[in-house]
């Protein structure tokens, strides 16, 4: 279910960026950014094969992708130092 892999995306990008695995946090990050990106600034909520939960919630949606991206962004700058 795309639903639950909202949730793993995020977590994901967090998780493999804290533990310094950069390609497999880049590559989840940048699922989570074509599937749920709205081109606004903002992430959707959901997105299923029939429906779309386009709003956007700062717990749910913003929040946890910019805490895994900026996770993503500091670690790719601590491995270049």
């Amino acid at each position: 279910m795309l639903a639950t892999r909202r949730a793993w995306q995020r977590q994901g990008t967090l998780t493999f960026a804290r533990t310094g695995d950069l390609a497999t946090a880049t590559r989840i990050a940048d699922w989570g950014v074509q599937h749920f990106y709205k081109g606004d600034g903002m992430f959707a909520y959901q997105e299923g094969r029939l429906w779309h939960k386009r709003l956007t919630l700062l717990h749910w949606c913003n929040g946890w992708m910019a805490r895994g991206l900026a996770a993503l962004l500091l670690a790719g700058q601590a491995g270049r130092e």
